[in-house]
Parts: structure tokens; C-alpha cells; sequence
């Protein structure tokens, strides 16, 4: 494989895409601490601005989730189910942490599965209140407040104003990029295919 200085563009986003940890090994390897989340109702902006690297867990569909039956039903979400399952696998031994969110019942009840089974060093869970109010928002922010106070002690680096809104920044503008790749493929034919 050529090193990352040497390939660019799609070539360089393909070879990612085929080991998406792969980056994140490496970032590991020079002292970085890795943090593993499923939704972004526990935001990656937040994870990125304590000095971590945020991990997208995805599973993976091609491999069978054959240990999981013992924890879980087997009529749970079968991505749910398929990520905990490499866990278990310790496919995800390498993350220093996890964070998940009440982003659905399975999700909830796979976060006490991961930290009892698993136990990464660090874990937290942030609770999403599914109703739009006033209380409702409040509620929301004070669960940030203390997601943000947790990753701050266990990286040992302070959330600053600054460093939070360069985290927003970089990834509002990582979504509006993906955001154009998509309207590229909506031509026809597409500009780039999927």
C-alpha cells in the first residue's frame, strides 16, 4: 500500500474507505486517544475539541454476528447487534473509549452490554430527550455540559470556546463537502458514481 503522503483524491479516500480504522491506528499510535460513537446525538464536535479523535462505529455487514445471540435477542436491530458483535470480537479493542446516545431503545440497552463486556476505558452515555421544548432543550445542553466535563477528565484537556467552534467549523464544513458530492451524483448520468 502506498504511504497516505503518495495517494490523494478518491484514490486516497478509497483506500480509507476499505479499513476506516485504519487512520485512527494510526493516530493511536502517536498518543492520540480514539473514541468510538454510533450517533451524532453525542456530538463528534465535542469528542474532537477535548483533543480526541472521534470514531464513527458502522459494523460491518459482510461479517456475521454470531456471538451476540448469547446478550441480545435475535429480533434486535441487526446493526445494533452487528456492531456490539466486533465488539465482542474485539474487532473495536483498539478505541479508548465509547459514547452513545439514547438515539433508540437497542442502542440504550447495547451501551450496558459494551461497557460490562468490553470495558473500554472510558465510557459515557448522553441521554436525548425524543420531544422538542423549552425543558426538552435544557435537559439536552446539561447532558452535553456533562459529556463535555467527562471527555475533559479523561483526556485531560480543556473544551475551550475556541477549540469547540473549530471543531463545529471543520465539520460543518466536512458536511457541506459531502453535501456536494452528493449533488454531483444527482446529474445524469452522475458526475461520480456511487
Amino acid at each position: 500500500m502506498k504511504s497516505a503522503t503518495s495517494t490523494r483524491g478518491l484514490e486516497r479516500a478509497k483506500e480509507l474507505s476499505q479499513d476506516r480504522s485504519q487512520r485512527c491506528k494510526e493516530l493511536k499510535q502517536t498518543g492520540h486517544k480514539i473514541i468510538g460513537y454510533m450517533c451524532p446525538f453525542a456530538p463528534p464536535e465535542i469528542i474532537e475539541a477535548a483533543g480526541a479523535v472521534p470514531y464513527r462505529i458502522c459494523g460491518d455487514p459482510a461479517t456475521p454476528a454470531l456471538k451476540v445471540d448469547q446478550y441480545m435477542e435475535s429480533n434486535t436491530c441487526p446493526w445494533v447487534r452487528n456492531c456490539f458483535n466486533m465488539a465482542l470480537e474485539g474487532r473495536y479493542g483498539w478505541l479508548d473509549g465509547l459514547t452513545l446516545a439514547h438515539s433508540c431503545d437497542a442502542v440504550q440497552m447495547v451501551y450496558g452490554l459494551w461497557k460490562y463486556y468490553a470495558s473500554p476505558a472510558f465510557t459515557h452515555y448522553v441521554n436525548v430527550a425524543h420531544t422538542l421544548t423549552p425543558a426538552t432543550r435544557l435537559f439536552y445542553k446539561e447532558e452535553l455540559v456533562l459529556f463535555q466535563d467527562a471527555l475533559q477528565r479523561f483526556t485531560g484537556n480543556e473544551v475551550t470556546p475556541a477549540k469547540l467552534q473549530q471543531a463545529i467549523d471543520a465539520y460543518d464544513e466536512m458536511r457541506a463537502l459531502v453535501r456536494g458530492l452528493y449533488q454531483s451524483r444527482k446529474s445524469k448520468p452522475p458526475v461520480i458514481s456511487g
